[in-house]
């Protein structure tokens, strides 16, 4: 028995929640990789993403740098080519990990790289199911900006990333992922690697980035037969009710203690967090004028004063 080529593929953009829906589909009995870092991203499609947009020239901060490749059939067979030939190969190890191919049963992974190159993805399993997470753009924006911010800071005391961190999480499953950070830091140039600004430091800027994610996903999406949207809002306001859609989509069942856990844990403060904070005139207004924004939260009334209303 092959490994099932109808595994689910979750996008979405960054800091939308697709950590949370990636463990939730965990917690019904889907497998979602074995080697992952702390984002619960499977590393052997993660390394893979970065590679194929770092071969473009881009990353997820720079996503057209892409367009020539999805736009070049012959570039595009290529890269496909490669991917599979990696999927049958040893190295698949990294996800399935000691389990059979026939052991794994239904299968997903998470990354939100997966939304700019679905296209890819959906030539080597084209009956994959996908579920898109969204999330506002405006705490999205927000949640980016202090990320970046963040990561400057520790930047700027020689840590590059938060190492107490990797310290807390290192486990034997993720040496591959400790080489990577500690070549990435001492290795040639890694000071300098440590002290990029990041573009999503600017609110403003990461609002554009969250519109040109749903763009590309949207178009992505446009040939998939079974998708499923689920909004970041809804999952904390009324989780039994996104959780049961969540199991008829993905042919899972959570049990009624691992149901109740997992609705205690969320935090439904979370949602629209920007109503009782501070924010800027100017990413309120971009919101605001957003034809994304009224897309997917018609009910939703933005103007300079509903951060206090």
């Amino acid at each position: 028995m092959k490994l099932s080529t109808e595994p689910i593929i979750v996008v979405g953009m960054h800091r939308s929640g697709t950590s949370l829906v990636t463990r939730l589909l965990e917690a019904g009995g889907v497998f979602t990789g074995w080697l992952r870092d702390e984002n619960d991203e499977a590393l052997f499609f993660l390394k893979r993403n970065e590679a194929i947009l770092q071969a473009c020239g881009g990353s997820w901060e720079n996503p057209g740098a892409i367009d020539g490749l999805l736009a070049s059939e012959s570039a595009k067979a290529r890269i496909v080519e490669r991917l599979e030939a990696d999927i049958r190969s040893t190295s698949f190890w990294s996800f399935i990990g000691f389990r059979s191919r026939a052991e794994i049963g239904q299968w997903a992974w998470k990354d939100p790289r997966n939304s700019l190159l679905l296209e890819l993805w959906l030539e080597i399993f084209p009956r994959a199911r996908v579920i898109h997470v969204v999330r506002n753009g405006v705490d999205v924006a927000r949640s980016l900006a202090v990320r970046a911010n963040r990561d400057i800071l520790s930047a700027e005391k020689g840590q590059g990333r938060s190492r107490s961190r990797y310290w807390r999480e290192l486990r034997p499953e993720r040496l591959v992922e400790w080489y990577q950070y500690l070549w990435t830091r001492f290795g040639p140039n890694g000071r300098l690697r440590c002290m990029g600004v990041p573009r999503t430091l600017l609110p403003t800027a990461g609002f554009e980035l969250w519109e040109d994610y749903l763009r590309r996903i949207e178009s992505g999406m446009s040939c998939v037969q079974h998708s499923l949207t689920i909004r970041y809002e809804d999952l904390l306001s009324d989780p039994e009710e996104s959780i049961k859609a969540l199991e008829a989509f993905a042919g899972v069942r959570f049990e009624t203690g691992v149901l109740e856990a997992c609705c205690q844990s969320l935090r439904p403060q979370r949602a629209f967090a920007f109503k009782a904070d501070h924010c800027p005139d100017s990413l309120l207004e971009m919101a605001r004028r957003s034809v994304w924004m009224h897309r997917f939260y018609p009910e939703l009334e933005i103007s300079r004063s509903s951060q206090t209303s």
